[in-house]
C-alpha cells in the first residue's frame, strides 16, 4: 500500500477534514478540563480545612466569610466540599460518554468511509494490493484509534490541564516552590519526545508483522482446498509460526522500550517532591509559609508530577493510534485510484437498449510493474508488452458472439476492457457508435450481466446469491431462472431447497454448482448485455448443451458476448473470432466457416477437443 497520502499530522487531517466531529471533540475536551478543575479541588480543600483548624479566625475562608463562628465556616466548608464532588461525579459522567460516543462515531466513520474508498478503486488497485493488508486497516487499525480517542486521548487533556492547573496555584502560593515543583517538567517532556522518536519506527515494525500475519490467514482459509489437497497444513503452520514469532519480537522490542519510560520519569518526579518538602517545609518554619498552604503544595505535588508515570502507556497509545490513523488516511485518501476521475462522463438512458457494442483497433497492455533498486542498477524502465493488438470485433442485439483463443491470448482481458475495469491504451470500445468511456463504468455495469470464470458466490443462501443482481426480483423471476439454469432437479435434493446456506465462496458446492448459480445470477439480472468468461468450464457436456440452448435463446434481444476455452460452448455463435498469441485477431466466421479452414487456429483446437473426447 502506498503511503503518506495526507501531508500532515494523521490527527490534524481527521480534525480538519472531518468537520462534523469537531463540535464533539470540544465538549470533551471542555468535559474532561472541568472535570480535572474539580479532581484537583479536594486537595486545595484539605490545606484549606488545615489552615482553618490552626489559624481559626486567621485563616485564609474566615477571612473569606468575614466571620469567627467556627460552626459557620466548617458548615461552608463541608458545602464546598459536596458541592465540587458532585461537579467531579458530574463532569466525570459527561467526559466519559462525549469521549466514548466520539470514539465510536469516529470508528463508525472511518470504517464506512475506508470501505466506501476502497470499493471505488479500479481493479488495478485491487490486482497490485493485498486483501489481507486492508482488512487489517479497516479492522484492527480503526479498532487500534478507538482505543486511543476512548482513554488515551482524554488522558492527555487532563495531563495538560492538571499541569496548567496546578502550575498556577504553585504560582500563587509560593512562586519560589512553584519554579521548583516545575523544573522537572522540561526534562520529562524532552525525554517523553525523544522516547516517542524512538517507539515510532518500533510500532510500525509491529503494524507491519501484524499486516503479514493477516495476509497469510488470509491466503490459506482462501485456498483451504488447494493447502489440504496438498496436506501442506503442516508447511502452511510453520510459515504462520515464523511471521507470528516475528510479530513477537517486534512487539518485545517496543515493550522493552516502553517499559523504561516509567521508573526514569520516577527519579525526575522525586526531584519536585523533595523540592516541595523540603523548601516548603523550611519556609514553613521560618514562618513564611502558612501550614495548610505547605499542606496544600505537598498534596498537589503529586497531582502535579505523579499522572506523568502514566504518560508511558499515554504515549504508547498515541504511537499505535497515529502508525493506524495514518495507515486508514493512506487507504481513503489515495484518489488517484478511483475509478473515471473525469468529471465528463454521463449515465446511460435507462429506457433504451444498445444495439451494437464494437471494438475498434483496440490494444492494450497492463502497466508495467517497479523493478526493486537492488534489481534496477541501471535505472532503466520496464517496457510494458502488449496483450492486446488492433482488435476489431463487433456484437449487435440479437447475436451471440464467441471468443475463443489459446491460453495467455487475451480473452480475459478483453472482458475487463468490455467492462471498464481498464481502458484501452489504444483504440475505441463503442456502445452504438459512442465511445464508452463517455460514459462512467457504473453506467456501463448496469448493462452488462457478467459470469466469471471464478464463480465467486457469498457465504449465504443459494437465493440470495441469485437475486444478488436483482435484489426486487419476484418468487416467478426466481422460480423461472432456476429452470433456466436447470437448477430444480438439484434444490430438490437439499435440505432447505433455494435457501440451504453456501458456505464461505460456495464452498458446499461442486464446480458445476457454483457455475449454474452464477449464470442464473447473470440471467435474472436481465441486462440487455451479457458477458460470459468461461461459464461452463466445470459442467458435464449434457448440461453445459442445455445451458448453451439457453444463452442462445437468450440472444435473442441480448447482446451475449461468451469466452470459452471449451468450443462446443460456442458452437452455436453467430460469429467466432479466435484470438492469437499475440492478442489479435487471428480469425472470424461461423463454426463452420472456421473448421473449414482446415490448418487455423480454430480447426487446431477443435481437433485437440475432439480427439479428448474420443473413448480410448
Amino acid at each position: 500500500m502506498e503511503k503518506k497520502a495526507h501531508g500532515s499530522h494523521p490527527l490534524l487531517t481527521l480534525w480538519q477534514t472531518r468537520p462534523h466531529l469537531r463540535v464533539q471533540g470540544l465538549k470533551g475536551i471542555i468535559y474532561s478540563t472541568l472535570y480535572k478543575v474539580f479532581d484537583i479541588a479536594p486537595e486545595i480543600l484539605i490545606g484549606v480545612a488545615v489552615d482553618t483548624v490552626v489559624q481559626k479566625d486567621q485563616s485564609f475562608l474566615a477571612r473569606l466569610l468575614n466571620s469567627t463562628d467556627y460552626l459557620w465556616i466548617l458548615t461552608v466548608l463541608g458545602m464546598l466540599t459536596f458541592v465540587i464532588w458532585s461537579l467531579e461525579s458530574f463532569f466525570e459522567y459527561l467526559q466519559k460518554i462525549t469521549w466514548r460516543g466520539l470514539s465510536q462515531k469516529v470508528q463508525h466513520i472511518l470504517r464506512m468511509e475506508g470501505c466506501s474508498a476502497t470499493l471505488s478503486y479500479g481493479l488495478g488497485w485491487y490486482e497490485n494490493e493485498s486483501t489481507g493488508q486492508f482488512v487489517t486497516t479497516l479492522n484492527e487499525d480503526v479498532n487500534q484509534l478507538e482505543c486511543f480517542l476512548d482513554g488515551g486521548m482524554n488522558s492527555i487533556i487532563q495531563l495538560i490541564s492538571s499541569t496548567l492547573l496546578v502550575t498556577a496555584v504553585f504560582v500563587y502560593i509560593s512562586p519560589i516552590i512553584a519554579l521548583c515543583a516545575v523544573l522537572p517538567m522540561p526534562l520529562i517532556a524532552a525525554w517523553s519526545y525523544r522516547f516517542q522518536k524512538k517507539l515510532q519506527p518500533l510500532y510500525q515494525d509491529t503494524r507491519t508483522a501484524s499486516e503479514h500475519i493477516a495476509k497469510r490467514l488470509s491466503s490459506v482459509f482462501s485456498g483451504i482446498l488447494t493447502v489440504k489437497s496438498f496436506h501442506q497444513e503442516k508447511f502452511e503452520l510453520n510459515q504462520l509460526n515464523k511471521l507470528s514469532q516475528q510479530y513477537v519480537e517486534a512487539n518485545q522490542r517496543a515493550i522493552e522500550t516502553s517499559s523504561v519510560f516509567t521508573p526514569t520519569v520516577r527519579i525526575f518526579i522525586l526531584t519536585g517532591f523533595l523540592a516541595t518538602l523540603l523548601i516548603g517545609g523550611y519556609l514553613c518554619f521560618e514562618g513564611k509559609l502558612g501550614v495548610g498552604a505547605y499542606s496544600t503544595l505537598v498534596f498537589l505535588t503529586q497531582r502535579l508530577l505523579w499522572p506523568f508515570t502514566t504518560l508511558a502507556d499515554v504515549v504508547d497509545l498515541y504511537q499505535r493510534a497515529m502508525a493506524s490513523l495514518s495507515r486508514i488516511l493512506d487507504l481513503t485518501e489515495h484518489h488517484d485510484h478511483i475509478e473515471n476521475m473525469s468529471q465528463n462522463t454521463r449515465d446511460y438512458d435507462s429506457h433504451k437498449s444498445p444495439e451494437e457494442l464494437r471494438l475498434a483497433d483496440v490494444g492494450f497492455h497492463y502497466p508495467p510493474q517497479k523493478l526493486a533498486p537492488t534489481h534496477n542498477k541501471d535505472n532503466l524502465q520496464p517496457q510494458p508488452s502488449a496483450v492486446l493488438q488492433n482488435v476489431d470485433l463487433v456484437a449487435k442485439r440479437g447475436q451471440f458472439i464467441g471468443i475463443c483463443g489459446e491460453t495467455g491470448s487475451g480473452k480475459s482481458t478483453l472482458v475487463k476492457l468490455m467492462l471498464r475495469f481498464y481502458e484501452p491504451t489504444s483504440g475505441q470500445i463503442l456502445l452504438d457508435g459512442e465511445p464508452t468511456s463517455n460514459y462512467s463504468p457504473s453506467a456501463i455495469r448496469r448493462l452488462c450481466a457478467f459470469v466469471s470464470q471464478d464463480n465467486f458466490l457469498f457465504d449465504t443462501t443459494i437465493r440470495q446469491n441469485i437475486l444478488y443482481g436483482q435484489p426486487e426480483a419476484s418468487d416467478q423471476e426466481l422460480a423461472q431462472v432456476i429452470r433456466e439454469c436447470r437448477l430444480e432437479k438439484w434444490l430438490s435434493t437439499l435440505p432447505d431447497g433455494v435457501d440451504t446456506e453456501i458456505g464461505e465462496r460456495g464452498i458446499k458446492l461442486s464446480g458445476g454448482q457454483r457455475q449454474r448459480v452464477a449464470l442464473a445470477r447473470a440471467i435474472l439480472k436481465k441486462a440487455p448485455i451479457l458477458i460470459l468468461d468461461e461459464a461452463t468450464s466445470a459442467i458435464d457436456s449434457d448440461t453445459e448443451k442445455d445451458l448453451s440452448d439457453v444463452i442462445y435463446k437468450l440472444s435473442a434481444n441480448k447482446i451475449v458476448v461468451a469466452i470459452a476455452h471449451r468450443l462446443s460452448t460456442i458452437q452455436q455463435a453467430h460469429k467466432i473470432y479466435v484470438l492469437g498469441k499475440q492478442g489479435r485477431i487471428v480469425e472470424s466466421g461461423t463454426h463452420q466457416e472456421l473448421l473449414a479452414l482446415s490448418h487455423g487456429t480454430y480447426c487446431h483446437l477443435w481437433d485437440i477437443q475432439w480427439q479428448q473426447k474420443k473413448p480410448s
